[in-house]
């Protein structure tokens, strides 16, 4: 359902938060789920978690409510977790409770305080049923990576910890075969991405028409950004003729959701500009970072970066009156 969100930011300035003359009523906070659990002067009042179905690679919010019922004096740390049906671990991450840019240390007797989670779930969590917790942190506690903490029930038992719901993660078809493709074109993009060739079954269009293309890519590595495919019909000036940039198979199984030597065919249809001049024309492609603008680097062999595109065939476009 979720996933991290990603844009292009820009800075428009800076304001002033003050804390309340007095907190709100509890009984006025919009909570999906009410609590009121101790964690040894710090309550929980309760939480929002959207539960329902997911898909791998895709990431769950939770955003607590907390109460200080005395002045703390102290930080508070918890492990936010993801476990299956068995109890085995899949995602866990340490928080504080309203982010590491407000520890409880400072916050006041009576202050409530929301904070805001988010838990990825690993693009190769295979399908079923998954429990979203939190486990206090004491302070003698390591972090976590043992069998034991693997084990650790569905999350502690007693006061100290807290199942907060169940969410389903659906299957996900992949290939991992190679299937026939018409143009081979084989290109490492940034170490993550291998571009194993395309289909283009004409090289001919006229003004107005799309371009059918279909690309073929595999995971060399998980990845944790979802990058946007572009396609560009260009000149030789490099201006653009027509485009379609989206992520993979029109945003439905973004970069996120791949796993290592996943094999992921991706159709475009490419509008051509209705008042492009005849002529000869390439197709580009590649992957960028929708939240920085940047592309992926193409590498050589020896790793070494050799541009950002690919440059697929050469198409002409003939317009209808010539």
């Amino acid at each position: 359902m979720g996933e991290n969100p990603q844009g292009t930011a820009l800075d428009i300035g800076g304001l002033q938060v003050e804390k309340p003359a007095s907190p709100p009523a509890v009984a006025s906070l919009p909570m999906e789920h009410r609590q009121g659990m101790d964690f040894g002067g710090l309550q929980l009042l309760g939480y929002d978690l959207a539960e329902g179905s997911y898909r791998p690679g895709d990431w769950v919010w939770v955003r607590p409510y907390w109460r200080a019922n005395r002045k703390l004096g102290e930080d508070y740390a918890f492990y936010f977790r993801l476990v299956d049906e068995h109890k085995w671990l899949w995602a866990e991450k340490v928080i504080q409770p309203a982010g590491d840019g407000y520890p409880a240390s400072l916050w006041e007797e009576g202050e409530i305080v929301k904070g805001q989670h988010v838990l990825r779930i690993p693009p190769d969590a295979p399908e079923g049923d998954y429990y979203v917790g939190i486990v206090l942190r004491e302070p003698a506690i390591a972090p976590s990576g043992g069998l034991l903490d693997r084990l650790f029930g569905a999350f502690a038992a007693g006061g100290y910890a807290l199942d907060m719901g169940k969410i389903h993660v659906m299957a996900v078809e992949r290939e991992f075969d190679v299937p026939t493709i018409q143009h081979p074109h084989p290109a490492n993009l940034g170490g993550l991405v291998e571009f194993l060739g395309y289909d283009l079954e004409r090289t001919g269009f006229s003004p107005g028409e799309v371009i059918p293309l279909t690309l073929y890519w595999r995971a060399l590595e998980p990845m944790d950004i979802s990058y946007t495919v572009f396609t560009h019909l260009i000149d030789e000036e490099n201006r653009i003729w027509g485009q379609q940039d989206n992520p993979p198979r029109e945003g439905q199984h973004p970069t996120t959701r791949w796993v290592k030597g996943e094999v992921v065919t991706d159709s475009y249809r490419i509008p051509i500009n209705p008042d492009v001049p005849s002529g000869e024309y390439v197709i580009e492609i590649g992957l960028y970072n929708a939240a920085t603008g940047d592309r992926l680097p193409v590498l050589d062999e020896k790793g070494e970066i050799v541009g950002d595109r690919i440059l697929l065939r050469k198409v002409w476009v003939i317009a209808n009156d010539q």
